[in-house]
């Protein structure tokens, strides 16, 4: 079994499929009911079905391979993104950091960490 993608519920299709267009560096084909992004591998959907609540809890992360961490944050940073956790190495060998989207999903962008900073 393969993942082919994920589907992102909002009651902002546009807000959210521009914050992911920035932070993936990618286009999107769509309308305001639903868009959707190619990414290498996965697609991610940005879609209202008409009546999404507001969730009160986020259940899920999404995660991102990125070339270079620190490269992101800064580059995320620079385009007023929210970031809730700096660039950091963890003793399993990955260096991460993490995002919100604008409805409060978490994303967690990391790479594997140099030997060096391990």
């Amino acid at each position: 079994m393969k993942v082919i993608g994920v589907c992102i519920l909002t009651q902002d299709v546009i807000k959210l499929t521009e914050f992911y267009k920035a932070v993936l560096k990618t286009d999107s084909i769509g309308d305001a009911t639903h868009m959707e992004m190619n990414t290498d591998g996965a697609a991610i959907a940005i879609y209202n079905p008409g009546n999404v609540p507001r969730a009160e809890i986020c259940n899920i992360q999404l995660g991102l391979e990125v070339d270079d961490v620190d490269s992101e944050f800064e580059r995320l940073s620079s385009l007023g993104m929210t970031v809730t956790q700096q660039p950091e190495t963890y003793p399993w060998g990955r260096r991460a950091m993490q995002i919100r989207d604008p409805d409060g999903n978490y994303i967690n962008l990391s790479c594997p960490a140099k030997e060096s900073a391990k």
